[in-house]
């Protein structure tokens, strides 16, 4: 109902807002087709590769539509802009790295008495980080039970909620106090 110049979509999800007579951007924090090809490639039981190969196809397919519609892409790698080009040549697609301003993110000094600790940091609601997380919690953090693993980040699925050496902390207004 209002009048808009541009239209930026988050997330290959939400392509679907794509609108004609409008600059559209696409940003990509990451290829999920990229993502569901890893997964292909790791699976091992005949039915869980041949799912996992319709999801990479479905994905990728989706992907490289959305890649070719919308008037600019923007990804956070070099590699994940490679890696779309080579599907679509002709799409106008740029990386854009994530980057971090060093004088607003300077580390603390070292405190050599202070136990080492892990900290994990992410949006539970982004599969990948429950992943990672799960991975951390049920893998990494039982091999070295002398180190803390500290988790930040707003909804913390429940499997997380395990482990001697794991502390959940919740959401975390100002990153730079977990450094």
């Amino acid at each position: 109902r209002k009048r808009v110049d541009d239209v930026q979509c988050e997330y290959l999800q939400m392509g679907q807002f794509y609108r004609h007579g409008v600059l559209n951007i696409l940003a990509l924090p990451e290829t999920l087709s990229a993502n569901a090809y890893d997964d292909f490639l790791r699976a091992t039981d005949p039915i869980q590769k041949v799912r996992a190969y319709y999801r990479w196809m479905a994905v990728l397919r989706y992907e490289v539509l959305m890649s070719r519609k919308f008037d600019r892409v923007v990804t956070m790698t070099d590699r994940d802009a490679e890696y779309l080009r080579s599907y679509s040549a002709n799409a106008h697609i740029t990386a854009i790295p994530i980057g971090i301003d060093p004088d607003e993110f300077t580390p603390l000094p070292e405190d050599p008495t202070r136990p080492a600790e892990v900290v994990f940091l992410g949006n539970f609601r982004h599969t990948p980080n429950v992943e990672a997380g799960e991975f951390l919690v049920r893998r990494i953090a039982p091999l070295f039970p002398e180190i803390q693993f500290v988790i930040f980040g707003a909804n913390v699925p429940e499997a997380l909620r395990t482990g001697q050496n794991v502390h959940l902390r919740g959401y975390a207004r100002d990153t730079r106090d977990l450094y």
